[in-house]
């Protein structure tokens, strides 16, 4: 009885693996797929400016795909690539952007699910800034709040909810689910 149950726990364990693998996988086609039509938008009327942006793709694509095999990272790494994220967002929106950032500096070196911040703050622009004509401001913080670590990414605008496929934020869920 003792080794069928430890069995089952070791299928249930590989089966979790698994499943967080996919939703991981999901990740790159997304955010790829989102990226280069902001890109395709820039094509015929700024040229220059849709080459840099191929550019810092590449360089996200990179710097993603360094950490490939890791489930979690260190919050300071996963900030950076949210930042290098950012860059682009910039460079389309330009002015209309603003980015807030308000981390605690003790959360830095605590560990994270890879990837997590990512279509939340692609949300954020999404839903609330790049939807308004005057643009707005988003803000990530986090801090400590005893043994846990809060994140919030918040929008000036709160936007509407729009149609669309949803799979960022269920990703997230998904994988938040998995992993804790």
């Amino acid at each position: 009885f003792k080794r069928s149950r430890d069995q089952e726990f070791q299928l249930q364990q590989a089966l979790a693996t698994s499943e967080l693998q996919a939703l991981k996988s999901q990740l790159h086609p997304h955010f790829l797929f989102n990226t280069l039509q902001g890109i395709s938008a820039l094509i015929d009327t700024e040229k220059e400016r849709a080459k840099a942006m191929v550019l810092k793709v590449s360089n996200l694509l990179r710097s993603a795909l360094q950490c490939g095999s890791s489930d979690v990272i260190r919050l300071d790494e996963e900030l950076k690539f949210v930042d290098d994220y950012l860059g682009i967002e910039k460079m389309r929106l330009e002015e209309r952007l603003e980015v807030r950032w308000r981390i605690d500096s003790a959360t830095r070196p605590l560990m994270v699910p890879q990837l997590i911040l990512q279509p939340l703050v692609e949300n954020a622009i999404f839903h609330g800034v790049a939807c308004c004509r005057g643009g707005g401001w988003i803000e990530i913080s986090s801090r400590r709040t005893g043994d846990m670590l809060e994140i919030a990414i918040l929008n000036s605008v709160g936007g509407k909810p729009q149609a669309g496929m949803g799979l960022g934020l269920q990703n997230v869920r998904a994988r938040l689910k998995h992993l804790y």
